[in-house]
């Protein structure tokens, strides 16, 4: 049984889902994994080594649900200590927990215009606690594994690292958990042109232990019931305007302008200075899962979104196209012993491609007060001490405070086979401007290559731009500047082969390519994908079954560092 051929498993995965009826689900993942990989391909997965158990059960209703779950989690390799004062969680054990939904509803159906449109929704939530198990690094001089009230380390390498650095037993925090009640009723109703949209939010928490403190502020934790209730609300008024710009330029028959501005106040009352469960500035519920209480604030809220839209003649058609959209919004906040001050003036400008995407990507913050320059507010009045007692100084006009820009787009050339027609250029327009690496074309490790049948070869060419301007020294610090391409070929009328690149115009380096051979084998595919340069360099190769119902009847085979992570 162990002999040198046997399998050593060091990273073990299991996703279980059992549905009994459409309405009940059990749900178990279990994760091991307890190596150091260096050739892992993600860092944060090639440090990552722990155990992590989940269990849920599922039952949902016509109008309702509820869930009952449980996890665990632990660190499987804990590196020494090189400091004093260091803070390990390592272990933590939660629930059960116990959630139920009860979603939106009518209140008082068919009793009149106003009742009827009063709707309540309510959640509950039961969390029996959670044991949370923590190291703090100390220094054991002597050796003996117990931590010493030593403040200096008598014993280094060669390196001076300090040799006598430990973790201490186990710190144990036991939180007792606790219920959370949440009620919201919402409603909304049109009068004229503008709609007016009232909410109100109560939440109310039971807990089963609280501190109990000294004169000195230190405490003891204490078993006992307590509950506490906390509410906010809030009003929002909004309406659409629209506008027509008559344009016959081209194809253009005219440009639609939607307006969508809306003001929403918020407030919450001061439920914390009179509070009993406030002794001394202490909060007996402090480290509970009780919500904080707070002083009195209101928030008022504007935003304006802009919408424009062109109307482009098609034959005997009329498409419309969205191709510029400007959003902008501000706060006007007062909170208990605050001035009161509107926050920054928020802008982001998309410009849109035909079909719906983003091409170009603008965000803006102004800051409508003046600064010092190290960027605190200037007051109108200060105290003989220096602190201000006035209202802070509004600039002439809102100067720039960020600024940030990015930009995407494709192109698309392919060339039909002898006998059609000689090529064909198309440029087409990717739906997105994320250029994350995961989102690039060269990252599509499961992706099928996919051409028409008419075509010889087809290159996707895919630029991407992102930058910040520094509004102190006016320049721009572009965070990326790439080049993703893919170029797929017929080798024969079976086989395709795709070849990708990516490219950083910045340094002009390539960051990865791959090799990708595909053939279509009736009822089943294979596909065989190797990357030839980098710390990523391996392969990957599966063959399974087409029909979606039947995707885990496979083979799968990959080198060491490149794992398969989807279904």
């Amino acid at each position: 049984l162990f002999n040198d051929e046997t399998s050593v498993y060091e990273h073990i995965k299991w996703n279980h889902r059992q549905s009994f009826d459409p309405t009940q689900d059990l749900i178990i993942n279990y994760k091991y994994k307890s190596s150091l990989d260096p050739l892992e391909l993600n860092f944060n997965e090639r440090l990552d080594q722990n155990q992590l158990t989940s269990l849920s059960y599922q039952k949902r209703w016509e109008r309702n649900s509820i869930s009952i779950g449980f996890e665990k989690y632990q660190e499987l390799n804990i590196q020494n200590p090189y400091e004093i004062d260091q803070i390990n969680v390592y272990k933590w054990l939660s629930g059960p927990r116990v959630s139920f939904s009860l979603p939106q509803r009518k209140i008082f159906p068919n009793k009149g215009k106003y009742l009827n449109d009063i709707y309540v929704n309510y959640g509950f939530t039961y969390n029996a606690g959670k044991e949370t198990f923590t190291k703090e690094s100390c220094l054991d001089n002597n050796l003996d594994g117990i931590c010493d009230s030593d403040e200096e380390c008598v014993e280094f390498d060669s390196e001076g690292n300090c040799l006598s650095y430990i973790w201490s037993e186990d710190i144990v925090d036991i939180s007792s958990g606790g219920v959370k009640n949440n009620l919201q009723f919402t409603s909304s109703y049109l009068f004229g042109w503008a709609t007016i949209s009232p909410r109100l939010s109560i939440k109310e928490d039971w807990v089963f232990q609280y501190r109990n403190y000294n004169d000195i502020g230190q405490y003891e934790e204490l078993n006992g019931f307590n509950r506490r209730l906390t509410w906010n609300s809030s009003l929002t008024l909004n309406t659409k305007l629209y506008g027509i710009i008559p344009v016959n330029i081209g194809k253009i028959n005219s440009i639609r302008h939607k307006m969508t501005p809306s003001l929403v106040y918020t407030y919450t009352p001061d439920l914390k200075s009179n509070s009993n469960q406030i002794i001394d500035g202490n909060d007996i519920l402090s480290g509970t899962s009780a919500s904080s209480l707070t002083l009195r604030s209101q928030n008022l809220r504007f935003s304006l979104d802009n919408t424009f839209q062109m109307k482009i003649k098609n034959k005997d058609e009329v498409d419309k196209i969205d191709f510029l959209n400007y959003y902008m919004t501000f706060n006007y906040s007062s909170s208990s012993g605050s001035s009161n001050m509107f926050s920054l003036i928020d802008s982001r400008l998309s410009f849109k491609k035909p079909n719906g995407g983003e091409l170009l990507y603008i965000h803006m913050q102004h800051d409508l007060y003046e600064r010092d320059q190290n960027g605190n507010y200037i007051y109108d009045d200060y105290d003989e001490t220096g602190i201000p007692i006035g209202d802070p100084l509004f600039n002439s006009y809102p100067k720039l405070k960020t600024l940030m820009a990015q930009m995407s787009t494709s192109v698309r050339l392919s060339g039909n086979k002898i006998g059609l027609q000689t090529a064909n250029y198309n440029s087409v327009f990717q739906d997105t401007i994320d250029a994350s690496p995961y989102n690039s074309i060269l990252y599509m490790d499961d992706q099928k290559p996919r051409i028409g049948n008419e075509e010889f070869w087809r290159s996707d060419l895919n630029f991407s731009i992102q930058g910040d301007y520094d509004v102190n020294s006016s320049k721009w610090d572009f965070n990326y500047f790439n080049l993703d391409a893919r170029t797929t070929i017929h080798l024969s009328k079976k086989w395709l082969l795709t070849y990708a690149f990516g490219v950083n115009l910045m340094d002009m380096k390539i960051r990865s390519q791959s090799l990708k051979l595909y053939r279509d084998l009736h009822c089943w595919e294979f596909m065989f994908t190797w990357w030839p340069t980098g710390y990523t360099k391996g392969f990957q190769l599966s063959i399974n079954i087409k029909h979606p119902d039947l995707k885990d009847v496979r083979l799968r085979s990959s080198s060491s560092n490149r794992k398969f992570m989807s279904n």
